[in-house]
């Protein structure tokens, strides 16, 4: 069990450190009118903070977003359990964050606050790492 836990924890710390940067990279020189989509199916605040606020400033804002996500990941990863459960926490608030927007119902971002929950709870109780 625990290398199945070592690989969710790896997979997705390195989906943040990677992953996200590179969709964000391709969506702002490939597919930047994707953006303007996100918030059709959100809870209505969040349909007026996405066009009022975000998409005006949809570049700094990325940009910004990318660094998050990077170090996000990068504290995922960490051998030190103080760094991977600041990583996980900041991994299931941004994915709490996220269920507004009811992408595919929120569930994507539901079962990732579960995954960032149970990894969070490893971290601090059950990991073999250096305390």
């Amino acid at each position: 069990m625990n290398y199945l836990i070592q690989f969710v924890k790896y997979a997705i710390g390195l989906f943040y450190l990677v992953g996200g940067p590179l969709i964000h990279a391709y969506f702002m020189t490939q597919q930047r009118a994707l953006y303007s989509m996100l918030a059709d199916q959100a809870w209505p605040l969040y349909q007026t903070l996405w066009n009022n606020l975000v998409l005006p400033n949809l570049m700094p804002l990325v940009v910004l977003l990318v660094i998050f996500e990077m170090a996000a990941g990068w504290l995922m990863v960490s051998r030190r359990p103080q760094r991977a459960q600041l990583g996980q926490l900041a991994g299931l608030i941004f994915n709490l964050l996220l269920i507004p927007f009811w992408f595919f119902y929120g569930l994507p971002n539901l079962l990732l606050v579960l995954a960032h929950g149970g990894l969070l709870f490893w971290e601090r109780f059950e990991s073999p790492t250096e305390r």
